[in-house]
């Protein structure tokens, strides 16, 4: 291969890749016309001619309308009819065209047309029928196999369907939809997502089911007689849910094998060298090493880049630092400094050339709503940089080709944009081009051009060097990533050596040469090898007259080469190794890889081609888990419907089955559940779906269930639309399950907001709807949280548009809140917001003033008279100056003569005639300044008063005989006649001009004030009675529970809570306030698990007994007896439908049928216990320090880890597991901690933590662990991988036995003292302490009430932000 000749890059991309055969043109998304535009792809020659022959064709099969209109990516795909050898399909070898009136059709239909002879017989004669497939016909493949191709791998969901295909004289164009990740870009810019599977620390095993579906589909194409022919990454493509489409078939007639000699390869160093000698321009090298970068024109995100070498101000001065990357001279280093500090040790972005930044350079050749996708959703032409020098200003990213090739780069398609102004030192676009081109090729680009190829495409792009030069990519690791940077060279670059003076080519050579010589010798691993070489073997195979075996065999030797690939994260083979393995029989090193792997990756790439393993006999493997079988066949019959319902109904219908998934497993199948909320367009799909958040978060966990349903549900409620979606999202009882499956704190975050911003939707439905929800609303939370985050921004949201069913909800609610949450947290508020609004009321805030006082006179029945008095008269004189200083606005004075008229009823008329009778005599006094009686009787307006003219609709006719004529009512004739002697002729006669349309209710209410309260909020009945289990009567019903407001602290709690700061990641200052004690145990508390919705919480106790709590009322609601030894540890499982305790035994035990399901008992007790992410596995520990996980559903263990050396470290105590899920730790009595891998059981590390025995160990942040131990200490460790840290250290006077932790927030219990600390995050501005003791800054330590009394547990409510202390006494306190 002549790499030196002087020919455009495009011809080196063909001589590449000339034996893939097929050349993805450009993608295309959106449209403007019905023509796909080409115009600005910039590319050359035949690939050129061939697009904009596409270009003239009109989109008009269904397919490509579908995709269109849905703003899917097209790849358009060419394929010659004439390839060059014997190895392609013959048929396209034939220049052959279909007799056809249309020019674009659909795949389907010319498979239509060759099956159909009367129709066929419409478009071409019978001669060119029999003439146009060739006679050539391999085993298993019929005439019409270029066709009926796609028509077979409908069959299978792996593999590509071609969408549309057109045909021209000399080659095939397929249109298909983009994907646009493949395992190229998966092994490029992801590879920690397979690094990780392989080595058992991804809880999915990506490597293993990416492999699996791609046996499928060679076992699907070669039981049909297909073979793939050239498998490599490229061909493979995934979905960001990493489902694989196989594509790139090239049917071959004979194995494609790569032809190799015994002499090394100088392909890439003749490119090198050439360049380097000046025979190659910098221009085609640089393009060549985006070529084996993975680059290719036209795709934004993997578009070929090239280095800005100037700032435009001057045509030869001012030259680029080529040292230095440009995001690093746009930002400054000190920028960077700051931004490698505060983030995950990182400078910039992830790549050289964002999408972004694309289409800002291509904005004036790209269509707009392509621009309006990627760049803003609204067009600003202004928006975009209007000359070059402000464009290299602007972007901190590298240059693109065509600003050194194509002039057409600077004209705008767009009317309202104009073109991009060149420098002035150049006189046209094309003379600027020429310009640019020479500085790039310039001796003084030259000299540098190798420090930039080593920030961008070498080894400044990882270790130590990349800090040095402030090159350091930011890199995602949670999601799958398919562009960024690609390092290709992992040596120093050699500098180019034409460009140099003499003297220093003389002084440097040596160093030189040994620079490149160390280069050059790592080239060839740029080139990885997956095809099979030609063998030379001495025995002749078995089965020579079966050629298509030979050619699945091909095949699966490429399948071998992947999977080592896919394991050790590089290419198996390069032209080096493979030479080696060819003639020297040497095989690249395979020892790292387990056993299994190796042994198969070796029987597929073994020689002797006929003993290769079959790709069907492989699907059966043991290396793959046995549910995969059940997965895969969901998943492929999902992927080959398209009907977004018909999949849901398929997914019901397996639903038991994949609900019964191992937990790996169903993390592979939750991307496709997460779709149907989604992706279908149809809203019946979409409220069908949110049937499976109850049966997804039974089997996720409150964990697993906030990390996936939680952003699906939020953009369904975002939708806003009323219909049958919004009718069950706002269902009271999807409601409770999105609190029971993902907990309490979801929904007041994020799903309660919505549902009280649409209380005033425009939509009068959805208000409707939102407001059945709200007034059930304390059924689901309980009164005390329905009073902190509902009713308060219920009350702020009435100073806002639209508040009907806001009142009509505070109503409702204070029915059922009683009166004294009426008189502690709606009055003071709602008079606070009478007073704000009250001097507005003559500027529009007459709304707000008319929808409080709707809420008064509402709540006038839930108050006893004497509350009415004080707190609306006595206490306050807001409704007087209301009266007094009336509005304009006649709505707002009748709401408010209503509203004193109902309390003049409830007060009595003592209370009336004493303290409202003196105000209402000055209202009534001014109806003669508006009135006057005539002598016949008749009432008459008076003449305009001026300035108090516009208060004549405020002194009405009709206010005025309301006001009156209630009053004489309640207070007598007699007595309003001598209050107000000069005006009572006038008012008895404006009654008398007005019916009577306004009646008060003469009795209140039969409910007493404060009978109303909310039903208690957990998963029991606590007036059911118990029914024994067999014979043993292992549970204990404890009676009917008081209401809140009966209790003894009742009041503390209500107000304390009610008041208090919502929860936040401040530290959690206590203020040492009881404001419930729980009791009725006869041995100390232990241990103590509180609900996520913390309605419930539960204890286990030295007395045997278990027992559950509503977090509300003092007594027990259920308990459980049958432990034979003290309890030491409990939790609550499967959303607090069942307990799992530890007491010498293990039991599960439900909590709603009230039986025992699960005892695990052994010859050893266990003394410890902690629920995982999953529900049903438990990790329980016992005295000899073996750790076991039980699956509850199975009801038996699963496997056993077991920690040599009991008696030296003693037996374990605790157990904790890391936030990030990497690892779990044990403390031992004898003060030790022991950390394994959490996937493969291995001891990572084991260190002497504490002098005394370890009480409680508990994660922190996303890498740290809290230890606490009798020696009175308590230890914040760094886990870095290497030895732990210990970051922080807190000594007490008393030995730490309790200790619990909510996000940064530590709360400790040492003796009969309780302490809080915010310690901020592990990995986030911590400075190592090692031993020095740290001094805990502010901890509050209470003694008490009832005297001391050791914590022994400590479980944290942190919505009601109150701390449950079980203590030694055997009771349980509510701190506040």
């Amino acid at each position: 291969m002549d790499l030196l000749s002087e020919q455009p890059i495009t011809s080196f991309g063909e001589r590449i890749s000339k034996d893939l055969g097929l050349h993805h043109l450009f993608n295309y998304s959106d449209r403007t016309t019905n023509c796909i535009n080409v115009e600005n792809i910039g590319i050359q020659g035949e690939e050129r001619k061939a697009a904009l022959i596409i270009n003239e064709m009109p989109l008009a099969s269904s397919v490509m309308e579908d995709l269109s209109n849905r703003g899917k990516e097209i790849v358009v795909t060419m394929i010659s009819k004439s390839l060059p050898n014997e190895q392609g399909p013959k048929i396209w070898q034939r220049s052959y065209t279909l007799k056809r009136s249309r020019s674009f059709v659909s795949l389907q239909q010319y498979v239509q047309e060759l099956r159909d002879p009367i129709r066929f017989s419409l478009d071409a004669s019978d001669d060119d029928r029999q003439n146009e497939m060739p006679s050539f016909e391999p085993r298993g493949i019929t005439k019409q196999w270029i066709y009926t191709a796609s028509h077979i791998f409908e069959g299978n969901a792996n593999l590509k369907i071609l969408s549309d295909i057109i045909e021209v004289e000399d080659a095939f164009y397929i249109c298909q939809e983009r994907i646009p990740m493949t395992l190229e870009s998966l092994l490029r810019f992801s590879k920690q997502k397979l690094i990780s599977s392989t080595n058992g620390d991804s809880p999915v095993p990506t490597t293993l089911w990416v492999l699996y579906q791609l046996l499928s589909a060679l076992d699907y194409a070669h039981s049909h007689g297909i073979t793939h022919g050239n498998l490599n990454p490229a061909d493979i493509l995934l979905s960001s849910n990493l489902w694989l489409t196989l594509t790139g078939f090239h049917l071959p007639a004979t194995p494609m094998y790569l032809q190799m000699d015994e002499k090394p390869d100088r392909t890439l160093q003749n490119l090198m060298e050439g360049w380097r000698n000046g025979k190659i321009s910098n221009f085609d090298y640089l393009m060549a090493l985006n070529l084996l970068s993975g680059r290719r024109t036209g795709d934004p995100n993997f578009h070929p880049f090239m280095p800005w070498v100037i700032d435009f101000t001057e045509q030869q001065g001012k030259w680029r630092d080529l040292t230095k990357s440009k995001y690093r001279l746009t930002k400054g280093d000190e920028q960077l400094d700051v931004t490698y500090l505060s983030t995950d040790r990182s400078h910039h972005i992830t790549e050289p050339l964002s999408e972004l930044t694309y289409y800002h350079y291509q904005a004036r050749r790209t269509p707009i709503p392509l621009l309006r996708k990627y760049v803003r959703s609204t067009f600003q032409p202004n928006e975009y940089p209007s000359t070059i020098e402000r464009l290299y200003e602007w972007t901190p990213d590298e240059c693109i080709p065509e600003f050194f090739t194509d002039p057409l780069i600077f004209k705008s398609i767009h009317e309202d944009m104009p073109d991009l102004a060149v420098p002035s030192w150049a006189e046209s676009p094309r003379d600027f081009i020429k310009i640019h081109r020479d500085l790039l090729e310039s001796d003084q680009v030259s000299l540098g051009i190798h420090h930039w190829i080593d920030l961008t495409f070498g080894y400044k792009l990882s270790s130590q060097e990349a800090v040095r030069a402030k090159n350091v990519a930011l890199i995602d690791s949670v999601h799958l990533r398919n562009h960024g940077f690609v390092q290709i060279f992992k040596h120093p670059h050699p500098p180019r050596l034409n460009c140099r003076p003499f003297a220093d080519i003389i002084l440097d050579g040596i160093a030189d040469t040994e620079s490149a010589f160390e280069f050059l010798a790592n080239l060839e691993t740029l080139l990885p090898v997956h095809r099979p070489p030609v063998f030379k073997l001495n025995e002749t195979p078995p089965f020579q007259d079966e050629p298509f075996l030979e050619l699945a065999a091909a095949d699966m030797y490429s399948f071998g080469c992947l999977m080592a690939e896919m394991y050790l994260a590089h290419p198996l083979f390069n032209p080096n190794t493979i030479r080696q393995y060819i003639y020297k029989r040497t095989l690249p090193r395979l020892d790292e890889l387990p056993h299994a792997v190796r042994a198969l990756i070796l029987s597929l790439i073994r020689q002797r081609h006929w003993k290769r393993p079959s790709a069907q006999s492989l699907l059966t493997h043991d290396i793959f888990p046995s549910y995969f079988t059940e997965l895969y066949t969901w998943l492929s019959a999902y992927h080959s419907i398209t009907d977004w319902k018909q999949r849901l109904n398929l997914t019901i219908d397996n639903l038991s089955t994949l609900l019964a998934l191992p937990e790996e497993g169903f993390e592979i199948a939750i991307p496709f559940f997460l779709q149907f909320f989604s992706e279908p367009t149809e809203i019946g799909v979409k409220v069908k779906a949110v049937n499976l958040i109850d049966p997804l978060g039974a089997k996720l966990g409150v964990a697993n269930s906030r990390k996936y349903l939680l952003q699906p549900l939020i953009r369904l409620y975002q939708i806003q639309t009323f219909g049958d979606l919004s009718a069950v999202l706002f269902d009271d009882k999807v409601i409770k399950s999105i609190v029971n499956r993902l907990g309490l704190a979801p929904f007041i975050d994020y799903i309660l907001p919505y549902t009280i911003d649409s209380l005033r939707n425009t939509d009068n439905q959805i208000a409707y709807l939102s407001s059945l929800l709200m007034s059930n609303i304390p059924d689901v939370l309980g009164e005390v949280l329905t009073v902190k985050y509902v009713l308060h921004p219920l009350l702020l949201q009435l100073s806002k548009t639209h508040p009907e069913y806001i009142v009509e909800v505070l109503l409702i609610l204070a029915k059922k809140l009683g009166e004294k949450v009426i008189l502690e947290h709606y009055l003071g508020q709602l008079l606070q917001l009478l007073q704000k609004h009250s001097s507005k009321a003559t500027k529009g805030g007459e709304e707000v003033l008319i929808s409080v006082l709707q809420v008064i006179k509402g709540l006038l029945d839930e108050i006893s008279p004497s509350a009415i008095l004080q707190q609306l008269i006595l206490d306050s004189n807001v409704l007087f100056v209301l009266l007094l200083n009336p509005s304009p606005h006649s709505s707002l004075i009748k709401i408010l003569i209503q509203t004193f008229i109902y309390i003049s009823y409830r007060i009595g008329s003592i209370d009336t005639c004493a303290h409202i009778l003196p105000y209402i005599k000055q209202f009534l006094h001014n109806y003669s300044d508006f009135f006057e009686l005539l002598e016949d009787g008749t009432v008459v307006p008076t003449r305009e008063q001026g300035s108090h003219e516009a208060l004549r609709s405020v002194y009405s006719l009709e206010i005025g005989a309301m006001l009156y004529d209630q009053l004489c009512s309640l207070v007598s004739n007699r007595l309003l006649r001598n209050e107000i002697p000069k005006h009572w002729k006038l008012l008895e006669a404006i009654v008398k001009t007005q019916p009577k349309s306004f009646q008060i209710p003469l009795s209140r209410s039969s409910t007493p004030p404060g009978s109303s309260s909310m039903p208690a909020s957990g998963s029991f009945s606590s007036s059911s009675s118990l029914s024994s289990f067999g014979s043993l009567s292992s549970f204990a019903s404890l009676g009917s529970p008081p209401a809140l407001g009966s209790g003894k602290h009742a009041d503390d709690w209500l107000t304390a809570i009610s008041k208090s700061e919502g929860e936040s990641n401040r530290s959690w200052n206590l203020e040492g306030k009881v404001l419930n004690i729980f009791s009725g145990n006869q041995g100390g508390i232990r241990c103590m698990d509180a609900l996520s919705n913390e309605s419930l919480f539960v204890t286990g106790s030295k007395d045997c007994t278990v027992k559950i709590w509503n977090i509300h009322h003092p007594q027990a609601k259920l308990s459980y007896n049958e432990h034979t030894s003290g309890v030491t540890g409990v939790h609550f499982i499967f959303n607090g439908t069942s307990v799992a305790s530890c007491g010498g035994s293990v039991h599960i035990w439900d909590t709603e049928r009230k039986v025992r399901t699960f005892l695990l008992s052994s010859d050893v007790s266990f003394t410890s216990m902690l629920p995982t992410k999953e529900d049903r596995i438990i990790v329980v520990a016992n005295l000899e320090n073996t750790l076991s996980f039980l699956d509850v559903s199975m009801g038996k263990p699963v496997y056993e880890w077991y920690l040599p050396g009991a008696a030296l470290y003693g037996s374990c105590k605790c157990i904790a597991t890391a936030n990030n899920g990497n690892w779990m730790a044990i403390g031992t009595n004898t003060g030790d901690i022991v950390t394994f891998d959490k996937r493969t059981g291995y001891i990572l590390e084991m260190w002497k933590a504490h002098e005394g025995p370890i009480t409680q160990l508990k994660s922190f942040g996303s890498n740290g662990l809290i230890s606490t131990s009798m020696d009175r200490m308590m230890c914040l460790w760094k886990m870095n991988g290497n030895v732990p840290t210990c970051m922080r250290r807190v000594r007490a006077t008393d030995p730490i036995e309790a200790c619990n932790v909510y996000k940064q927030n530590v709360f400790v219990g040492g003796g009969p003292k309780i302490g809080s600390a915010n310690f901020g995050d592990v990995d986030d501005g911590f400075s190592e302490t090692g031993g020095d003791v740290f001094n805990l800054n502010g901890i509050i330590m209470q003694s008490r009430r009832k005297g001391p009394s050791p914590i022994k547990a400590l479980s944290v409510l942190p919505y009601y932000r109150v701390l449950l202390l079980g203590c030694d006494d055997g009771t349980v306190r509510a701190l506040v």
